[in-house]
């Protein structure tokens, strides 16, 4: 995977998959915590790829809450743990 030529969208996307599908691989945990210096910003929501990547490895229990906890945190970790139902149900695809 080369994570340069990823867009903003693409590393957004890859923070979602990553949270919703439990990758703990070292290769995805490695991806997300270079995304964490990541200011490019999501179009749609304003918010940067690096708030993204956060939630993502708080999300999988890899960095805890309390120590970085961001502006958009709970909007994000509400999202992620949401599209996870949706996802388990059927009625997401990724």
């Amino acid at each position: 995977m080369d994570v340069e030529k990823m867009n903003v969208v693409e590393r957004a996307k890859f923070c979602r998959d990553s949270a919703i599908l439990k990758r703990k691989d070292k290769m995805t945990i490695e991806i997300l915590q270079s995304f964490q210096d990541d200011p490019s910003l999501l179009p749609v929501v304003k918010i940067p790829i690096s708030e993204w990547a956060t939630a993502a490895l708080i999300y999988l229990g890899i960095i805890s809450y309390a120590d970085n906890v961001s502006e958009n945190a709970d909007y994000i970790l509400n999202a992620y743990s949401e599209l996870s139902k949706e996802y388990k149900n059927g009625t997401l695809e990724l």
